[in-house]
């Protein structure tokens, strides 16, 4: 499958993102009782067009969009090393298991190298099996936890 990586620029680009972004969270509904089921996002990625985000968007053969990735870069403060944080990623369900996710990925890296990133990091649902086990595919490691309580 053929593949093509372009970071949205336009603002038609960002209503793409806008789209995938609340199917994802459509899906996570499903794994998290605080994600409303209905919740549709709008206006989102329209404000992360500049050159401290990274909104990469996998398109098919027949330029249509079927997955992407959104990415910023991360400072703590001048202790700790520039990260390359993964906020976002999901990959049409039709098209998972076709490297898309690795491509994306590869993209990102890059992406966080020219901004003086040395690592990537991203959170994951404890109960998202199938994520957690892709991004262990990946390369990803466990490096820390977050854990919440009911008030």
């Amino acid at each position: 499958m053929i593949v093509n990586i372009k970071e949205a620029k336009t603002e038609q680009e960002a209503k793409i993102a806008n789209n995938l972004l609340t199917k994802l969270v459509n899906y996570e509904s499903e794994l998290d009782r605080n994600i409303r089921k209905d919740f549709i996002v709008k206006d989102f990625y329209e404000k992360k067009l500049d050159e401290k985000n990274c909104i990469a968007i996998a398109y098919n053969e027949k330029r249509e969009a079927i997955g992407f990735l959104y990415g910023y870069i991360q400072k703590y403060n001048a202790k700790y090393n520039a990260i390359g944080f993964i906020d976002a990623i999901y990959i049409e369900e039709t098209y998972r298991n076709n490297d898309i996710a690795t491509n994306l990925l590869s993209y990102f890296k890059e992406w966080t190298k020219t901004k003086g990133g040395k690592e990537i990091e991203l959170n994951v649902l404890n109960n998202n099996d199938i994520a957690f086990e892709a991004y262990k595919k990946l390369g990803f490691n466990i490096t820390k936890y977050t854990m919440s309580q009911k008030i």
